[in-house]
């Protein structure tokens, strides 16, 4: 999709070659594990969850959000915004409050979602900024066409580590419960694999343009909706 919209200058390997050991290391891989370590948690803690109390503890990932905005540089710390979140956290959470059984593995579970979501979503924000600053100079000398510097370009730079890190989890902690799974149906599997792939690319999609499009805090805050 890559070449054929944008043309062969921004061909996935040229994207890849462009980046830096420095992007690599410092930005897209650890967003990249981050990115999949909420998803492992945020899943795995359902198993032993209600998904009202699951609602409430994720509620808490737009403080986490704001506390790294602010520790990397790309929100500058307010009264106001702190206020904000905090009163639509408590308001989610009062929501559920009658409506679940405390469960300490659960817990310790969606904190750490919740915690590797700030990180995750602030590193996002920092990576479509730099893409878009360091491509404005560059196009000023080549045409590498649009997609070099939108959501599905940031979706092509971490997908592939976010994948290998959920293979990885997915290996390790869901490994002997995945023969039931072998023995489905030839076509069923793919099915579920292609109907959940495409919801989940659509959902990742709307939600990186989002944050190009306005910032982390307000994705953080829509984020609540979702979860609800």
């Amino acid at each position: 999709v890559l070449r054929w919209q944008g043309g062969p200058e921004c061909s996935p390997w040229r994207m890849l070659r462009r980046l830096r050991r420095a992007q690599l290391l410092g930005a897209i891989l650890p967003c990249a594990i981050a990115g999949g370590l909420d998803i492992a948690l945020s899943n795995y803690a359902l198993r032993h969850v209600s998904l009202a109390f699951y609602t409430m503890v994720k509620s808490s990932s737009p403080l986490f959000v704001l506390l790294f905005a602010f520790a990397l540089g790309i929100e500058r710390p307010s009264w106001r915004l702190a206020g904000i979140m905090a009163v639509i956290a408590t308001g989610t959470v009062l929501t559920v409050w009658n409506e679940f059984q405390f469960n300490l593995l659960g817990f310790g579970l969606l904190f750490g979602a919740s915690l590797m979501s700030g990180v995750r979503w602030a590193l996002t924000q920092l990576i479509i900024r730099e893409q878009q600053g360091g491509l404005e100079e560059e196009e000023e000398e080549e045409d590498l066409g649009h997609l070099t510097k939108g959501p599905m370009a940031t979706i092509f730079y971490l997908a592939p580590c976010v994948g290998l890190c959920l293979g990885t989890l997915a290996a390790v902690l869901e490994g002997p419960r995945l023969r039931p799974v072998a023995r489905m149906q030839w076509w069923t599997l793919p099915g579920i694999a292609l109907a959940g792939g495409l919801i989940s690319f659509g959902l990742i999609l709307v939600e990186y343009r989002v944050v190009e499009g306005s910032s982390v805090i307000t994705f953080s805050i829509m984020s609540i909706v979702k979860e609800l």
